[in-house]
């Protein structure tokens, strides 16, 4: 019968619990910095009529149940027609225009951040 013995186990689980706690408060600074740059853009490029639209675009991160979510976006009732248009209006899209103009970058800083926790 072969027998092997695996050393080192315990100190393999401690990094690896130590790199989620690390790899969390670094998803969640980089998810402020993305959620604010997505703000900023959508109420650059909002179409301003009255400015309310405009007015009530917000964005936050929420930390719960070991997820980091990022929310942004308008609240007003006619926010929607902006952005996808209806029967007699044109879509003037500022939400989806302005997360693809930040979503590569989301994804290489998490990537970053992810990559120095390994080193």
């Amino acid at each position: 019968m072969n027998e092997f013995q695996i050393t080192g186990l315990n100190e393999v689980v401690r990094d690896l619990s130590n790199a989620g706690r690390s790899i969390k408060g670094r998803a969640a600074i980089v998810t402020e910095k993305s959620i604010d740059d997505i703000t900023s853009t959508m109420k650059s490029i909002v179409p301003v009529n009255e400015g309310d639209t405009r007015d009530s675009i917000t964005g936050e991160v929420i930390e719960e149940a070991g997820r980091v979510v990022g929310i942004s976006g308008p609240t007003t009732r006619h926010a929607p027609f902006l952005e996808w248009g209806t029967s007699v209006m044109p879509p003037y899209a500022f939400a989806g225009p302005s997360l693809d103009r930040h979503s590569g970058d989301y994804v290489r800083d998490l990537e970053q951040e992810a990559g120095d926790v390994w080193r």
